[in-house]
């Protein structure tokens, strides 16, 4: 999804919450929102989601290109390890 798709859905409903899976079950607030960049595709687990974030290290062992995606997240940035965005917009 594109962010001009998801901010034409927001925008029809400005007084809700908005809510991101919680970890195993539930709901949770976004508690961050970053620009990083991504390979897509990158995990053939179910168990993981498809995408992940990219360090040099993951790009050339993949040798995939990478792609700027914004980022919703259910943990503060900096709360879950060395995991590197370009640009934070929003942080708890």
């Amino acid at each position: 999804m594109k962010a001009k798709e998801l901010a034409h859905i927001l925008l029809q409903y400005p007084d809700l919450d908005v809510l991101v899976d919680g970890y195993e079950a539930g709901y949770e607030d976004i508690k961050a929102v970053a620009v990083g960049q991504i390979i897509e595709n990158y995990h053939i687990e179910d168990y993981y989601g498809p995408h992940e974030l990219i360090s040099e290290a993951k790009k050339r062992a993949k040798n995939q290109a990478a792609k700027e995606a914004i980022i919703l997240k259910r943990t503060i940035v900096g709360h879950f390890g060395k995991q590197a965005f370009e640009k934070v917009l929003h942080n708890g």
